[in-house]
């Protein structure tokens, strides 16, 4: 299964070092976020795995890749988002390379550890059009959360989470038929404040809750500062 990486984003929070360092370069444990992200998807056999960059980061990204050298199982391809489009937006950059199978969307700057064949045959047993990990997270702070019925999400809401409630931060499983639900019109749109809602009239996204599980946000300093002490 092809995984994609979206590892563009300003870092706001997390000035004025992402001025200089974008933040999936970050060190966590003395090696950088994204490499920890390849590593858990490396662990469960992904293929192939595009990171949308933004075309400033480029040179950044390039520099970690050579560092990375053959150490790695999965082909690393880059994607550059020349203007930004927004989580889902962005994704039309890879629409051609991801083709007909499912895939999977994880956030650059998220740390997560659970059983990812249990998200994989949840999503082959019921085949919805998007899967969505309930995970526990470790850092408080504004996360997405859901209400469901029967493994359907009913609705999609962000709320500020203390560490230790369960959030729906990626990664999501996707299918291809997931453009049929874009705008093309709209030039930027996210994924849980846009495609999200419409997948949820329709009953096509569902979720399902792994309690073993830590999910880490880096987007921070305070919560980069825990997954540094408890990652």
């Amino acid at each position: 299964m092809k995984v994609v990486i979206l590892a563009g984003g300003e870092g706001t929070r997390l000035r004025p070092i992402t001025y200089e360092i974008p933040k999936p370069l970050f060190p966590v444990k003395r090696k950088a976020v994204i490499s920890h992200i390849i590593d858990f998807f490396n662990k469960y056999g992904a293929s192939e795995i595009g990171i949308i960059i933004e075309r400033r980061q480029k040179k950044d990204f390039d520099n970690w890749k050579k560092f990375l050298k053959n150490k790695q199982k999965s082909k690393i391809k880059f994607f550059i988002e020349n203007k930004r489009g927004g989580t889902f937006g962005c994704l039309r950059i890879v629409k051609n390379w991801i083709k007909k199978d499912s895939f999977i969307v994880a956030n650059g700057d998220c740390l997560v550890d659970f059983d990812l064949n249990k998200l994989m045959r949840f999503h082959n047993k019921y085949k919805p059009i998007v899967s969505v990990p309930i995970l526990k997270v470790n850092t408080s702070g504004n996360y997405g959360i859901v209400e469901m019925n029967d493994n359907f999400v009913k609705k999609f809401k962000r709320e500020n989470i203390i560490a230790g409630e369960f959030i729906s931060g990626g990664p999501y499983i996707f299918q291809p038929k997931i453009f049929d639900y874009d705008e093309s019109s709209k030039k930027f749109i996210n994924i849980e404040s846009g495609i999200f809602l419409k997948l949820i009239k329709d009953n096509k996204i569902m979720g399902i809750k792994i309690r073993k599980s830590r999910f880490f946000d880096c987007g921070t300093f305070d919560s980069l500062e825990k997954a540094i002490k408890n990652w």
